[in-house]
């Protein structure tokens, strides 16, 4: 068992590597949407739906976050590479300050969405 923890922690930094989630997120969204499809074409509308929320879970963790992640590591690093003499002004310095709570209300803002979302998937569909 302790083996096999050291080899998926070898795999840790290209799991958490937003490239490879963002390029690996597509087809096994798509793999998911179409199953669903077919099996909503059958008329098993329950194993449909646990499908469709499948896919919003998996784009939220492949797709969203990589592009988030992706943005926001960016534009943080722009600033502190050519505008560092802007660093100590607001709102600037408030940004950077707060950096992690930024993102992660950007995060919980699109969970908020995506619960919306499959409340009228599974309710009012």
């Amino acid at each position: 068992m302790i083996n096999l923890i050291k080899v998926l922690c070898t795999f840790k930094p290209i799991i958490t590597n937003s490239v490879v989630r963002f390029i690996t997120g597509f087809p096994l969204i798509i793999g998911v949407q179409e199953i669903g499809e077919y099996y909503q074409n059958l008329g098993f509308v329950l194993t449909s739906k646990t499908l469709a929320t499948l896919t919003f879970f998996l784009f939220y963790y492949f797709i969203f976050l990589a592009v988030l992640d992706g943005m926001s590591g960016r534009i943080y690093t722009f600033h502190e590479t050519r505008n560092s003499a802007n660093l100590n002004k607001n709102p600037l310095k408030f940004a950077i300050k707060h950096r992690n709570k930024i993102v992660m209300l950007y995060k919980l803002l699109f969970i908020a969405g995506s619960i919306y979302a499959l409340i009228m998937l599974w309710f009012f569909d």
